[in-house]
């Protein structure tokens, strides 16, 4: 599931490394810079480097997606109540382990510069349990190869719209029932 607070159109469900042209090209050197920045470690692999990123600096090739409909459908909510908001349902033929060699290695060749002939097919993430947050949000993600951004088919999703008056609503049944705030799904910035 992924939850998005508003229409993008055409931006719908795109990595952020994709939203800007530059990014793509300075991957690496972004890398470097998390490293620097203790935002990932010097010994990690390239794919526990690119899940670092995504959560705390937001640049990856990497979209956010959650194996619990409750925090997709809290993220469709918590920002931007001024606009309807869109909940993704996804149906994949297939998903990987973030620690699999495979994915670790297909990663580096695209790093590498050696990219694949099958560069707009995406591949799928599942849980991935390395930092609190990604735990507390049930997370995976969904990993975009080649150095140019192809949309997600919609064969692979449903998209449900989430009306704008119903968010506040949804938001606080969710916390009175399901215990889903924001120190929930954010356990490391201690907000109450």
């Amino acid at each position: 599931f992924r939850g998005e607070p508003q229409d993008y159109g055409p931006t719908k469900l795109t990595p952020s490394l994709f939203r800007d042209s530059d990014y793509v090209t300075k991957e690496e050197h972004l890398f470097e810079l998390f490293c620097d920045y203790n935002i990932a470690s010097q010994g990690a692999s390239n794919i526990e480097k690119a899940i670092e990123a995504q959560h705390y600096a937001s640049i990856s090739r990497m979209l956010d997606i959650s194996f619990d409909v409750l925090v997709s459908l809290y993220f469709v909510c918590k920002k931007d109540s001024d606009h309807d908001g869109y909940l993704y349902v996804f149906a994949f033929p297939e998903h990987y382990s973030p620690h699999s060699k495979y994915i670790e290695e297909f990663y580096t060749n695209i790093l590498e510069r050696r990219y694949t002939a099958y560069s707009r097919n995406f591949k799928v993430f599942t849980h991935s349990f390395t930092n609190d947050r990604i735990k507390a949000q049930r997370g995976g993600f969904i990993f975009f190869p080649g150095k140019e951004f192809y949309p997600i088919s919609e064969c692979y999703y449903e998209r449900v719209c989430i009306p704008k008056n119903e968010k506040d609503l949804l938001l606080k049944e969710m916390a009175t029932f399901f215990a889903l705030t924001q120190a929930a799904l954010f356990p490391e910035k201690g907000v109450i």
